[in-house]
């Protein structure tokens, strides 16, 4: 998934992730550099380490004409 502009309908959803202290991955670059065979072998590899966290989330909003977004 690529980040980009705010969402215009739908839920907004937010990822993050912790790595551990001194994480290197030899392959991990930026997403949108690799091709998408190499980005699920990276997933893979993070995933399967249990020192990564990560979380996902997802929100509802509503616009309002006084208040934009919320």
């Amino acid at each position: 998934m690529r980040g980009g502009r705010g969402a215009l309908g739908g839920p907004v959803v937010a990822a993050a992730v912790i790595l551990p202290e001194k994480f290197r991955h030899r392959r991990l670059n930026d997403s949108k550099q690799l091709a998408p065979e190499l980005c699920e072998k990276i997933y893979s590899d993070l995933v399967s380490n249990p020192k990564v966290r990560r979380t996902v989330g997802t929100a509802r909003f509503i616009v309002n004409a006084n208040h934009g977004i919320m």
